[in-house]
C-alpha cells in the first residue's frame, strides 16, 4: 500500500515540476537566492546543541497526510510555527507537497518572515530544479526520500544541495573581488606616472563597464570573482581620476560650481539604484546589470567621441591673463 501511495506522489510530481519548469526561470531562482539575507545555518543549530548535551527537536508543521487524511482543518502555517518557537524547537520541518499533504512552499517564505528557526522543506526531492526552486523561498535544508530515487539522482540532488548551502555565503566573496580588484587598480596608479589622465578616466571606465558585462553571465562563482576582480581594477582608474580631473583642468574661476556638479550627479545614484531594482523585478539581476553596464559603455564612447579632449587628457587652456602671469613668474625665478 505504502509502495503504491509513493509511486502515485512520483508520478504527479514528475507532471508538476515539467510544467514548473516552462514556468519558472532558473536563472530567476538564482537571483532570489542571492538576494534573500535570512538563510540559517540547520546544521550548525543541531551541532551547537549536540556540543552543549542538549537536545535537538525538529518540529513538523503539516496540514494532511494519505494515511491520517486532513490533520487541522483551520490549518495556519505561521501560528504553529510560532507555538513550536516558544516552546523552544530547534529547527522546522515543513510539508510542502500539495497534492497529498496538501502543503504550499510558500508557507516557508511565510513562516521565515516572523520566525527565525531554520527550516527543512520536507518534499520529494526528484530533480535537480527542485532545490534551487526551495532555497528561493527560504528552505535551509532539504529532505531526501531514497526510495523515491535512484542512487544517481539522490547523489546528484544532494550535490546540489551542499552547493547552494554554499552560495548563501557568496555576497561577500564577491564584494571582496571588486575590492581586490580596486585596490590592485590604485597600486598600478601610484607606481606609474599617466601623462593623459582624460585616457584613464575614459579607459578606466570601459573596462569596468565591459568585464561587469560579462560577469552578469558568469555561471558561476568561479568565473565571477576574476571579471569582478578587473572590474574593480577599471574602476579605480574612473574613480581616481574624476575628482583629479575636475580640479586640474577646470577653470578656477569655475571649479566650485564644476565640483558642485559633480556632486549633484553623485547624489542622483539612489535614483539610478531604484531603477536597476525595477529592471531586476521584472528581468532578472543579471540582465539588469547588463543593461546598466551597457548603457555605460555606449556613453562613455559617445563621450569620447564627442570631446576628443577626453582622449588626448588635455581639457583645459588657462586664460591669457593667466599665461602671461605664468610665464612673469618664470622670468623672475630665473632672475
Amino acid at each position: 500500500m505504502a509502495d503504491n501511495i509513493l509511486e502515485k506522489i512520483i508520478k504527479k510530481k514528475v507532471v508538476y515540476i515539467e510544467q514548473l519548469k516552462k514556468t519558472v526561470d532558473l536563472s530567476n531562482l538564482k537571483d532570489l537566492i542571492s538576494m534573500n539575507n535570512f538563510y540559517l545555518d540547520f546544521k550548525e543549530k543541531i551541532s551547537t546543541n549536540i556540543n552543549e548535551n542538549k537536545i535537538s527537536i525538529i518540529a513538523e508543521i503539516k496540514k494532511a497526510s494519505p494515511s491520517a487524511g486532513i490533520i487541522i482543518n483551520d490549518y495556519n502555517p505561521v501560528e504553529i510555527a510560532n507555538i513550536y518557537y516558544k516552546n523552544n524547537s530547534t529547527c522546522l520541518s515543513v510539508l510542502t507537497e500539495e497534492d497529498f499533504f496538501l502543503g504550499k512552499i510558500d508557507h516557508i517564505r511565510q513562516i521565515k518572515e516572523k520566525i527565525k528557526l531554520p527550516i527543512l522543506c520536507k518534499d520529494f526531492f526528484i530533480d535537480k530544479f527542485q532545490i534551487p526552486l526551495a532555497k528561493s523561498y527560504g528552505a535551509d535544508a532539504i529532505l531526501i526520500i531514497l526510495a523515491a530515487v535512484s542512487e544517481k539522482i539522490a547523489h546528484e540532488i544532494y550535490t546540489l544541495a551542499e552547493e547552494l548551502n554554499l552560495n548563501t555565503n557568496q555576497s561577500g566573496f564577491l564584494a571582496g573581488a571588486e575590492g581586490l580588484g580596486a585596490f590592485i587598480g590604485a597600486l598600478i596608479i601610484a607606481t606609474r606616472q599617466f601623462t593623459t589622465p582624460g585616457r584613464r578616466l575614459l579607459f578606466g571606465s570601459i573596462i569596468f563597464e565591459i568585464f561587469l558585462i560579462a560577469f552578469s553571465h558568469a555561471p558561476e562563482l568561479i568565473f565571477a570573482i576574476p571579471l569582478l576582480v578587473l572590474s574593480g581594477i577599471g574602476h579605480s582608474g574612473f574613480s581616481a581620476s574624476q575628482s583629479a580631473l575636475m580640479i586640474a583642468y577646470s577653470d578656477p574661476t569655475m571649479r566650485s560650481r564644476t565640483m558642485g556638479v559633480l556632486a549633484v550627479c553623485i547624489g542622483t545614484q539612489p535614483f539610478g539604484i531604484l531603477l536597476l531594482g525595477v529592471i531586476a523585478e521584472f528581468y532578472g539581476a543579471p540582465i539588469a546589470v547588463a543593461i546598466s553596464a551597457s548603457l555605460g559603455t555606449a556613453l562613455l564612447i559617445w563621450a569620447g567621441y564627442k570631446w576628443p579632449a577626453i582622449r588626448r587628457g588635455s581639457f583645459y587652456e588657462p586664460p591669457n591673463d593667466l599665461s602671461h602671469q605664468k610665464q612673469d613668474n618664470n622670468r623672475n625665478n630665473d632672475q
